[in-house]
């Protein structure tokens, strides 16, 4: 069958989230002992079709940089077989479709918090952009697990191409960084010209923006992940070991602040809990 390999990636990749956030839900509630109103599962199932449609606009959208019209997308199983092995086609069409079935979740746990549609798209807005102000910590955890080995690998060979895409990497380390500087400067600014929200995430965001000690060594992170970039992209391209020993001391110091930020700070405290711990 032609476009056979597209189609199951297609089923798969709609089916296994969706399969697995029904899991999470499932389990959450029977691990506090309570059941799922049958409601809700109507409300998140009444929800996917918009979501669908949505993903459906955005694969569209992207077929159509690609040389394909957008009502291509009606064949989209037998264009992911012909570009299967075209660097990140299919894999960029997997995430558009993964980020809805994100999304949908979220917005439906939101709903089922606050009972309105609209302070449930508030809610998940406010836990957007509470995971996004984490962006400093994650480019850490990038530099150490990614980049530094990576740039190793990259003196080490002296292949072309490594240091070519160093560049890029630390490039867009620094773009990355410096959006993280105006949604932290943002969220300090909310956090301490608003008292609070009803609203329990939007509350959480204007507590983390109220929150010195976080803000200020996020910022650190984020100065310290432009440092970064910009010795990756400049200094290692055309000083390789003295760029690698630059980067491992600026990733140790971005290491430094972390465990300051870290440190005694209750986990609940950064990470949202989106089990369903809440179900009546």
């Amino acid at each position: 069958m032609q476009g056979k390999m597209g189609l199951k990636l297609i089923i798969e990749t709609v089916v296994g989230m969706i399969s697995v956030f029904m899991a999470l839900l499932f389990l959450g509630a029977h691990s506090e002992g309570k059941a799922i109103d049958a409601g809700l599962l109507v409300m998140m199932f009444a929800l996917l079709p918009l979501f669908g449609v949505s993903a459906v606009f955005f694969i569209g959208r992207y077929l159509g940089k690609h040389g394909y019209r957008r009502e291509d997308v009606k064949r989209l199983h037998l264009i992911l077989e012909e570009n299967w092995d075209r660097g990140r086609f299919v894999k960029d069409v997997q995430e558009i479709i993964g980020y809805h079935i994100i999304a949908w979740y979220l917005l439906c746990m939101a709903f089922f918090m606050t009972g309105n549609v609209v302070e449930a798209a508030i809610s998940v807005v406010a836990i957007f952009i509470k995971i996004f102000s984490f962006t400093p910590l994650f480019l850490l955890m990038w530099q150490w697990i990614i980049d530094i080995p990576f740039t190793l690998y990259a003196l080490a060979s002296g292949k072309e191409w490594t240091v070519t895409s160093a560049r890029d990497v630390g490039l867009w380390i620094i773009n990355a960084s410096l959006f993280s500087t105006g949604l932290l400067v943002s969220v300090c600014f909310l956090g301490h010209k608003l008292e609070g929200s009803s609203l329990e995430m939007v509350d959480e965001l204007l507590r983390l923006g109220r929150n010195d000690h976080i803000i200020k060594n996020l910022l650190l992170l984020s100065a310290q992940s432009a440092a970064f970039g910009t010795v990756e992209a400049y200094l290692f391209p055309k000083r390789g070991k003295l760029g690698f020993l630059f980067l491992l001391v600026v990733a140790t110091f971005g290491a430094a602040i972390a465990w300051d930020m870290l440190r005694g700070v209750q986990p609940s405290f950064i990470f949202i809990n989106l089990s369903p711990n809440l179900l009546p």
